[in-house]
């Protein structure tokens, strides 16, 4: 049985169980099958004391949660992550090029926690195209570390866009920190959002 056919047995119903993840429409949670398992009891005897369950429902219920965990993980990275360049980016741009000062960060950080909370949900669509931006913010940052010359990109948060405004020296080392983070953060909604498995909306 395929990791999509095993996901099919693991269904959400408003009206079963408070809309919990149940297996195959049973009263049965996969909530309670991981805290059986996490207390010892094996599959077999699990089984035994639900009838109803078969070898693939455990199966289903693992699978399930491996891909519950990959979206948590990812979103758990990117808040962290995106709250980290946009402490760098306080820290070593000067708060005169703020549009607004520091007022200007607020919606930033409101977007990232609600963006994550989304992909915390699980939402594949919106966890790929933030992946896809995460990506194309790491070649940004790679560029402006690793070129010899200031490149024509806007730095976050900052307006006018600099060309010269941290290319240099300390900037240069800054800007490849933002580049492993952001590319981290990609990698981590990659590994959610194109998991070959999931069935998630």
């Amino acid at each position: 049985m395929n990791p999509k056919q095993l996901l099919e047995r693991i269904t959400i119903n408003p009206d079963v169980m408070v809309g919990k993840p149940t297996i195959r429409g049973l009263r049965i949670t996969v909530e309670q099958i991981l805290k059986a398992l996490a207390k010892g009891i094996t599959a077999k005897e699990l089984i035994e004391d639900y009838p109803e369950l078969e070898p693939e429902d455990i199966q289903a219920v693992l699978l399930f949660m491996g891909i519950e965990n990959r979206f948590r993980q990812a979103a758990y990275s990117y808040i962290l992550g995106g709250g980290s360049t946009v402490l760098l980016t306080l820290i070593f741009i000067p708060a005169s090029h703020y549009r607004g000062g520091v007022v200007y960060i607020i919606p930033g950080v409101i977007f990232l926690i609600v963006i994550g909370c989304f992909i915390y949900k699980g939402y594949r669509l919106l966890t790929r195209i933030i992946a896809i931006l995460a990506t194309g913010r790491t070649l940004l940052f790679t560029l402006n570390a690793l070129l010899p010359m200031p490149v024509a990109v806007t730095i976050p948060f900052v307006d006018p866009p600099r060309k010269t405004l941290l290319i240099s020296g300390t900037g240069k080392s800054i800007f490849l920190i933002m580049a492993l983070i952001t590319g981290f953060v990609a990698l981590m909604l990659i590994r959610a959002g194109w998991w070959r498995g999931q069935n998630r909306p």
